[in-house]
């Protein structure tokens, strides 16, 4: 009697602890761009910005290398990004992860930031739900140049936003 127990708990502590493969975790499909002074949402379905790494669970939108900053001082035009994943073939893709991009619309060369939302902010519930950041939720950090080159700035240039005067 006491093996079944001793079995059932021994799964139980292996699935908890045995971190999921990447293709568990569900393929972006979609992000969406929802920027301050554009009438409707960006739409991004590129094969390359849909990459596992720039997706929520990569972060390769987040520059490694920068320490967490304080909310810039400068005016920088916002944009909430989210991140739309389908976790199974059968299942309809759905919101898993939001964060807010900052940058300078006139300044190409200038970085951009990411802020991801905190504790007791919109979409930290849903964020937290997807993966856990811990140091890094409620901060401003430096985007990673690879994500602004390949995802950000080519997305706003279409939408025509990138070099709009504040």
């Amino acid at each position: 009697m006491r093996h079944p127990i001793v079995l059932v708990l021994t799964l139980l502590l292996a699935s908890v602890t045995n971190p999921l493969p990447a293709w568990a975790k569900g393929k972006t499909v979609l992000i969406t761009l929802t920027c301050d002074g554009l009438a409707r949402p960006i739409e991004i379905v590129d094969t390359v910005a849909l990459g596992f790494q720039f997706g929520p669970w990569g972060a390769a939108f987040l520059d490694a290398s920068s320490v967490v900053v304080a909310k810039h001082r400068t005016r920088l035009r916002l944009c909430e990004v989210a991140f739309y994943v389908q976790f199974s073939a059968d299942r309809e893709a759905q919101l898993a992860y939001v964060l807010y991009y900052g940058y300078h619309p006139a300044a190409a060369s200038s970085p951009g930031y990411i802020c991801l939302p905190g504790r007791g902010e919109p979409w930290y519930s849903l964020n937290v739900g997807t993966i856990l950041r811990s140091g890094r939720d409620g901060r401003w950090q430096v985007a990673a140049r690879a994500w602004e080159a390949e995802v950000m700035r080519p997305a706003l240039a279409r939408a025509g936003h990138a070099n709009r005067a504040s």
